[in-house]
């Protein structure tokens, strides 16, 4: 069998493979070629090869008698050079995008950002919540008749307060206002169950509604016995007119957006600053201080609170800086600029929880300092074991819907009967809303 211009191609394309010259023969001969065949195709395969005047290069080779061994051949320089330069970039891609996560999640541009965000919500309905649990002398807490110098035994203190309030800081100014808060206390001297009490609010233009609940609880524990017609307050919606058409919180609420209407731009005996002028100037007050407040911050991680994705950051601030901001303020809201501010800061760090996607704030937690609490608890024999605030279930932009209850009562005609029965006489009653 005389070689063919294919074998000659065969015997090329497995020298170009790095695939030995005896290896090839042995295939070829066990397919039934001759030595001398072979012979003379390897000759013309290898003439070939050298007229094409191309570097011999060898890629990963997988022998032809089908078994597992492999041979890695040498590898061209410039194939070489490739491959390193590729290494090189992907490296640089991976640490420029690890770079930028870093960048992205890092507290002080997340806090940047809300700070810049801030300024453009239109409305906010919050929940502050003040937890704190005291342990106490029991003398401080039981009548005299039960005082006894044997009866010195520690008794824990707890008193939650929570209060949920909508603001809106537009240039509406239709009298609208939603607040409620709820108060519990216990002891483990006096109270086995604890005493609470709740109302909630909310006024519609001129009218104002609320009602209690807990009331009747809580006097008759205060005052030793039950007041009479006292539990017919429960529960019970109530309305009364505003005389004036606004109340505390309506002016608190104009003040902070700066409404320009007549009330605001009142000058006060310390300034003659409009509340426009003076929402102006903290605003410049808080872009001064807002990193130089801040001792330390850390990103926490990420948690999802009630469906919304957040960033958790902790944050301590720096006293004397921080005191120094709130004495500026204080210059610029309050009646007596004179009185100064002084330390130590009542909250030394706080959490916060920034939305990722929206840069706000959805659930902050202050922590006391310490030293506020030792200047505030000057009798050794009250510790505090837990003092802690928390603003929470924070909901932005939201507009406020509101219903009158239908059965509402007038709450000026029902103290008037209720202070007829406990006197005989129904006296008037005007109750006055400012």
């Amino acid at each position: 069998m005389a070689y063919t211009d294919e074998l000659v191609a065969y015997i090329s394309r497995q020298l170009r493979a790095c695939v030995s010259e005896q290896e090839i023969q042995t295939i070829l001969e066990k397919s039934g070629w001759s030595s001398s065949d072979i012979h003379e195709a390897l000759q013309s395969a290898q003439k070939t090869l050298s007229s094409q005047d191309q570097p011999q290069t060898c890629a990963v080779r997988v022998d032809f008698t089908q078994t597992s061994q492999h041979t890695i051949a040498p590898i061209h320089k410039s194939k070489r050079r490739y491959v390193i330069v590729g290494i090189v970039l992907i490296c640089i891609a991976a640490g420029g995008a690890y770079a930028y996560a870093r960048y992205t999640q890092s507290p002080s541009r997340i806090l940047a950002r809300m700070l810049r965000v801030l300024p453009t919500v239109q409305s906010v309905e919050a929940t502050a919540s003040f937890d704190a649990t005291l342990t106490v002398p029991n003398t401080l807490l039981s009548s005299s008749s039960k005082k006894t110098s044997s009866t010195t035994q520690p008794v824990d203190v707890h008193l939650a307060i929570s209060s949920s309030q909508f603001m809106r800081f537009t240039e509406q100014t239709d009298n609208t206002f939603k607040f409620s808060v709820h108060a519990e206390y216990t002891d483990s001297l006096t109270q086995k169950a604890p005493l609470q009490l709740t109302l909630d609010s909310f006024g519609l233009k001129d009218v104002a509604y609320g009602k209690v609940s807990g009331l009747s609880g809580v006097l008759s524990h205060l005052l030793g016995s039950p007041i009479p017609g006292i539990s017919s307050l429960e529960n019970q919606w109530f309305y009364i007119n505003r005389t004036n058409g606004i109340n505390d919180f309506t002016a608190v609420t104009e003040s902070l957006r700066g409404s320009t209407s007549s009330t605001d731009e009142t000058s006060t005996p310390s300034t003659s600053l409009s509340a426009t002028e003076k929402k102006k100037q903290v605003v410049a007050i808080l872009d001064e201080y807002k990193t130089k407040i801040v001792s330390d911050a850390e990103n926490m991680g990420t948690e999802t609170l009630e469906g919304i994705p957040t960033s958790h950051i902790r944050v301590t601030l720096q006293e004397t800086t921080t005191l120094e901001m709130i004495q500026k303020i204080k210059n610029i809201l309050a009646e007596d600029p004179s009185a100064n501010v002084s330390g130590p800061l009542p909250i030394q760090s706080f959490d916060i929880w920034v939305g990722t996607q929206d840069y706000l704030p959805y659930k902050i937690t202050m922590h006391s300092s310490p030293a506020f609490l030792s200047k505030m608890f000057t009798n050794d024999q009250i510790v505090p074991k837990n003092i802690e605030l928390t603003i929470s279930h924070a909901v932005y932009n939201t507009p406020l819907s509101l219903t009158p209850p239908s059965d509402a009562k007038n709450l000026e005609e029902t103290v008037s009967q209720l202070l007829g029965g406990l006197f005989g006489s129904p006296p008037e009653v005007k109750i006055n809303m400012h």
